[in-house]
């Protein structure tokens, strides 16, 4: 499953990262590491907003897609 497909509220864990080449370290900046649990907070058209540790950020569905998580 990837992050884009989680639900509202649902908690998951970040399995591995797949985005482009030049995404790679932003992805790695806001904290989206494989092992790393991750809250769906809101979703909003095509943005999700999502917890990482006390951090809430902003992730695009096309990113979210590259996040495999369980």
């Amino acid at each position: 499953m990837t992050l884009d497909e989680a639900k509202h509220g649902q908690v998951v864990r970040v399995v591995q990262t797949r985005p482009e080449l030049a995404l790679r370290p932003k992805v790695q900046a806001i904290g989206l590491r494989a092992g790393r649990e991750v809250r769906v907070m809101s979703r909003n058209g095509r943005m999700l907003l999502v917890q990482v540790g006390e951090a809430r950020v902003a992730v695009t569905a096309d990113l979210a897609r590259c996040i495999e998580v369980q």
